[in-house]
């Protein structure tokens, strides 16, 4: 049952609201102005000019130029109440697929696939546009190196924290929706400012060497983890003995 109603009478901005909420498989019904709106609707969707002509207790207001930020806006409004926005927190699980979600007040309000570093920082750009709130926390986290840099470079003046959350046990669940949980954890999770977490991530080569050798010793001889598992293990990443199968399972056994 439809709990959407798209009241207006321009016909530019209808066609881009009723796009919106069918690429979202939200269902709606398409109400003129001056019409009475059935009972069981929830939300009403207008423009800014129709809206004082336009009866119901939640109304959301769209201009046509832009109608990017419709469903998120919509999601918030079903479920949550009518408390002021004072923190929007968005997690965020780089890889070749970057899962975002996106936390307001502390409540999940939506969740986001993208394909490219770009295209994750303008679903971020889009969000915040959306919730305009007091504060405002983009966390990340630092599973896929390359990734999670690629998207802190874009996200370099962004208005708001930026932080960076060790993704270790955060990812589970099917592929399917892999990235989407992950990033929800992340969200859920403090992390550090980047410099901090650089900082944090400098580990001494004596570390690593040490490292390399309780492996040895944990494997009576057989297995010497390499230093990208070493530096793993050195984070709090993966546990000793998950390097020790993970190399064993490669045939590596000399020094790296």
């Amino acid at each position: 049952m439809a709990e959407i109603a798209v009241v207006t009478s321009n016909m530019r901005l209808y066609y881009r609201v009723i796009q919106e909420l069918r690429d979202e498989g939200i269902p709606f019904i398409s109400v003129k102005p001056g019409e009475t709106i059935p009972s069981e609707i929830k939300c009403v969707i207008t423009s800014d000019v129709e809206k004082n002509s336009t009866h119901h207790p939640k109304i959301l207001t769209v201009d046509a130029k832009d109608t990017s930020t419709i469903v998120p806006k919509l999601r918030f409004l079903l479920n949550m109440d009518d408390a002021p926005i004072t923190l929007v927190t968005i997690g965020v699980d780089p890889g070749k697929t970057y899962g975002l979600a996106v936390l307001v007040n502390d409540n999940l309000v939506d969740v986001y696939k993208a394909f490219s570093s770009k295209n994750a920082a303008k679903i971020i750009e889009k969000i915040l546009k959306a919730f305009p709130a007091v504060r405002k926390i983009i966390r990340i986290g630092t599973g896929s190196p390359l990734y999670y840099r690629q998207l802190l470079e874009l996200l370099n003046n962004v208005d708001a924290e930026l932080e960076l959350v060790n993704e270790f046990e955060t990812s589970s669940g099917p592929r399917a929706t892999k990235d989407t949980k992950a990033a929800l954890a992340i969200a859920k999770k403090k992390g550090y400012k980047p410099q901090e977490f650089e900082k944090l991530q400098e580990v001494k080569k004596g570390t690593i060497k040490h490292i390399q050798k309780m492996s040895r010793q944990a494997s009576h001889g057989r297995i010497t983890i390499n230093e990208a598992n070493a530096l793993k293990v050195a984070r709090g990443e993966i546990s000793l003995d998950f390097a020790i199968a993970s190399q064993k399972k490669k045939g590596t056994r000399k020094d790296s």
